[in-house]
């Protein structure tokens, strides 16, 4: 027999990134800020921005970013000098560099803008011996290793690469969450995700004279990831 089993092309994954204060491995509670006015441009350090009450269970740590997008497309990026809590109306950020307009919403955690692939990498290492009762190898699998290669662009506004850059810097690990495409959006609302704690191996940021200035990241899960399938409507 033959099903329904047409590939599913790439574009609409979407990956998200945020950082994990030292010590913590927890999943990060996803929210949305709106603005209800606008943030004058405050270069004091540090600066605050007035939001609504953060939800329950929402938790910002320090030195994450939170990037903020206007209805026009103008986005600013802020980075956060205080943990931002639960029922938090207020996040103090290091400097707020031009006006951010009432409406603009950041997501946490946010989004990584302009990559051009997510490849997940998954690997078994195993010892093979041979004994004197058996000429036949066996075999013993001793670890696994998952991984995940982002290539893409730069962009000074982008959030979540600016937490990567800071957690590869301070060694700290980030929260990854990757949501691949919703094959079926009448019975699913998410599609497949895979997610967990990551360290970033690498990094390499490079500025050709002729071409756009390449970022590309490569993550290693820090802990067996989860492969969650997609959430049922």
């Amino acid at each position: 027999m033959a099903g329904n089993y047409t590939p599913v092309l790439g574009t609409g994954t979407t990956i998200k990134v945020a950082l994990l204060p030292k010590g913590s491995t927890a999943e990060p509670v996803e929210t949305s800020i709106t603005l209800a006015a606008l943030a004058a441009k405050d270069t004091t350090t540090p600066a605050s921005i007035t939001t609504p009450a953060l939800a329950t269970g929402v938790s910002i740590p320090e030195n994450a970013y939170l990037a903020w997008e206007a209805e026009n497309g103008q986005v600013v990026a802020t980075k956060v000098v205080e943990a931002a809590e639960a029922a938090d109306v207020a996040i103090a950020v290091d400097i707020i560099p031009r006006d951010i307009a009432s409406g603009s919403i950041a997501a946490w955690p946010p989004e990584l803008q302009i990559r051009t692939g997510v490849d997940l990498d998954r690997s078994s290492n195993e010892v093979t011996y041979v004994t004197l009762k058996s000429a036949f190898e066996q075999r013993v699998g001793v670890s696994i290793a998952t991984g995940l290669n982002l290539p893409g662009y730069y962009n000074a506004n982008d959030a979540a690469y600016k937490m990567l850059e800071f957690a590869q810097a301070n060694q700290q690990f980030v929260y990854v969450i990757v949501e691949y495409p919703n094959q079926d959006p009448l019975a699913y609302s998410t599609g497949d995700i895979v997610k967990g704690v990551c360290s970033v191996t690498g990094l390499p940021k490079n500025a050709p004279a002729d071409g756009l200035i390449s970022a590309d990241v490569t993550l290693g899960f820090a802990a067996p990831p989860v492969f969650a399938d997609a959430t049922p409507v």
